[in-house]
């Protein structure tokens, strides 16, 4: 029944655009949140904790509670949608001309 449950909803983040986003907030948010529990962790090891290592997990997590984000705005970008028409070339053609002008 769990397994029937959680198929549903996979079903439905797959499909629906509004259920996508939800999930990719989620997603975020609970990654965000990870943050504060993964700095008490290090925190709680013995020693002073290495600024490197605070670091470190600062700048993972917060990379990471992005990448759902990237990785959904990179499918639904709108030059990968232009691409092979007459809007997307001139689009290209513009963009090179930016390319070359900053050579």
């Amino acid at each position: 029944q769990i397994t029937t449950r959680a198929r549903t909803i996979l079903r439905t983040i797959a499909s629906s655009k509004k259920a996508r986003g939800r999930a990719i907030l989620l997603l975020v948010a609970f990654l965000y949140g990870t943050l504060n529990v993964t700095l008490r962790a290090v925190y709680a090891s013995e020693g002073p904790p290495a600024a490197s290592v605070l670091s470190l997990v600062r700048q993972v997590l917060s990379i990471a509670s992005f990448v759902p984000i990237f990785m959904a705005s990179s499918s639904s970008s709108p030059s990968s949608s232009l691409a092979g028409t007459e809007e997307g070339e001139e689009e290209r053609q513009e963009q090179q001309q930016q390319i070359d002008g900053i050579r």
